[in-house]
C-alpha cells in the first residue's frame, strides 16, 4: 500500500499521495526537458548567425585588402550607415573607396557557387552542389541593391558639396563564387570577383580622369568617416527598417 508523502511548507505541513506526486514529477520533468531544447536551439541560431557575421566580414576583409593594393592615393571606409532622406532610417554601404578618380561604392558578396545575373533583372541566380544534385536559389539583384545606396549617398553627400562627385558601382563576389554568365551595359558599373577586383579597377580608372583634388578628397573623406562603423542604437534603427520592408537585416 503506497503511502502519503508529508511535505512542510510557510502555511504548515500538508500531504501528497505518490501517484500524484509522480505526476507532477512528471510534467515538471517534461517542461524542463522542453525549456532545455528551446535554450539549446536558440544557442543554436545565435552561434550560426554568429559564424556567417565572421564569414561575412572575412570577406570584407578579402575585399579590402584587394583595393588597398590599387593605384594612387585613397581612402577605405567599411560599414558605412548613410542617413536617408526620410531621416528615419539608414543605408548601409559595405565598403566605399574614395579615390582621386571618384567614388567607389562597392556591395560585397561571400556566396558560393555559380552565379548568373543580367543587369535589368529583379532577381539573379546562385547554383550550388547539393548531395550531387544542383542546387538554386533567387537573390535580390545585387546591382539594384548597390543602386539605392548610391542615392542615398548622393543626396547625402550634395548636402554639404555642390561640385559634381562621379560614383561607381562595384558589385564584389568572393573567394567562392563564380561569375559564369553575367550580362552588364553601364559603363559605369563593374561586376567582378575578389581576385580580380584590383586589376579591373586599374584598369577602368586609367580611362577616367581626375575627379578630385587632394583637398576634395580629403573633405568627401572627413563627412563620411563618422558614418563609419557607428553606434548599436544606429544599427538597430537600420535592422528594424529593413525587417519593416520586408528585408533580412
Amino acid at each position: 500500500m503506497l503511502r502519503s508523502i508529508k511535505l512542510g511548507g510557510l502555511y504548515g505541513e500538508f500531504y501528497i499521495d505518490p501517484i500524484t506526486a509522480l505526476i507532477f514529477g512528471g510534467i515538471f520533468i517534461i517542461l524542463a526537458a522542453i525549456a532545455l531544447r528551446r535554450y539549446k536551439k536558440r544557442l543554436r541560431q545565435k552561434e550560426q548567425i554568429h559564424r556567417l557575421y565572421q564569414i561575412g566580414k572575412k570577406g570584407e576583409e578579402d575585399t579590402i585588402h584587394q583595393l588597398s593594393r590599387i593605384r594612387g592615393r585613397k581612402y577605405i571606409l567599411h560599414n558605412i550607415y548613410v542617413p536617408l532622406k526620410n531621416g528615419k532610417s539608414t543605408a548601409e554601404i559595405d565598403i566605399i573607396l574614395i579615390h582621386k578618380k571618384g567614388l567607389f561604392v562597392v556591395e560585397n558578396k561571400n556566396y558560393s557557387g555559380w552565379i548568373y545575373g543580367e543587369e535589368q533583372e529583379l532577381k539573379w541566380i546562385q547554383v550550388q552542389k547539393r548531395d550531387g544534385r544542383p542546387w538554386e536559389r533567387l537573390f535580390y539583384n545585387p546591382i539594384r541593391q548597390n543602386q539605392n545606396h548610391i542615392r542615398n549617398l548622393k543626396y547625402f553627400l550634395e548636402l554639404e558639396f555642390a561640385w559634381d562627385i562621379p560614383y561607381c558601382s562595384v558589385i564584389v563576389f568572393n573567394q567562392k563564387a563564380k561569375l559564369k554568365k553575367i550580362q552588364i551595359d553601364s559603363k559605369e558599373l563593374l561586376v567582378s570577383e575578389s581576385s580580380k577586383i584590383r586589376r579591373r579597377l586599374n584598369k577602368k580608372m586609367r580611362r577616367m580622369p581626375q575627379a578630385f583634388t587632394k583637398r576634395q578628397m580629403d573633405m568627401v573623406y572627413q563627412r563620411l568617416a563618422p558614418l563609419e562603423n557607428p553606434g548599436k542604437r544606429v544599427k538597430k534603427q537600420h535592422e528594424s527598417y529593413l525587417k519593416q520592408k520586408g528585408f533580412q537585416a
